[in-house]
């Protein structure tokens, strides 16, 4: 007989029963958004070395039950990535940003605008290291994308036209 949650006579089963057994730990992707949220609250207290274990969690967490190349992913490595680049560590931040984008490319296509935007957060961690090329190629990219998207006439595709000239002016 399953284990009973809420006292004896409730009829609620032990909800860990469903997945494999009292003793299971499949953790559902529902149960990462609290600790996502306390990451992000550390985050936005530059609270930094405490969001990027929690970020780092989270992501493992998501791999486990989601798999490796699901867009729910792509957002934990983004956040981590995130936390990383403003810690100083934009080596580790091209990873998690390069990462998101080739998840984000198979699951919504290669001309999606999410695209875009990861490819402008990775351009940013690419700066960061001074892969000056790298830099160029993302947000040549991502000005693509943003082209065939929104059209020449919008402040995000004027702002991508003037990175690389920015970024090469230094």
């Amino acid at each position: 007989m399953a284990p009973m949650v809420g006292g004896a006579g409730s009829g609620m089963k032990d909800p860990r029963e469903r997945q494999g057994g009292v003793d299971a730990d499949p953790l559902p992707e529902a149960a990462t958004v609290p600790r996502n949220n306390l990451a992000y609250a550390y985050q936005s207290a530059w609270r930094l070395e405490e969001a990027i274990p929690l970020y780092e969690r989270t992501l493992t967490d998501r791999e486990r039950v989601l798999g490796p190349d699901h867009p729910t992913v792509a957002v934990a490595l983004y956040r981590l990535a995130t936390a990383q680049l403003a810690l100083g560590d934009a080596s580790a931040a091209v990873g998690g940003f390069g990462r998101a984008a080739a998840i984000d490319e198979v699951a919504y296509g290669h001309d999606h605008p999410e695209v875009a935007t990861d490819l402008e957060r990775l351009a940013t961690a690419q700066q960061g290291v001074h892969d000056t090329a790298g830099v160029v190629a993302s947000l040549r990219r991502a000005l693509e994308i943003r082209l065939e998207t929104a059209g020449p006439n919008t402040a995000g595709v004027t702002e991508l036209r003037r990175r690389p000239k920015n970024l090469l002016a230094h």
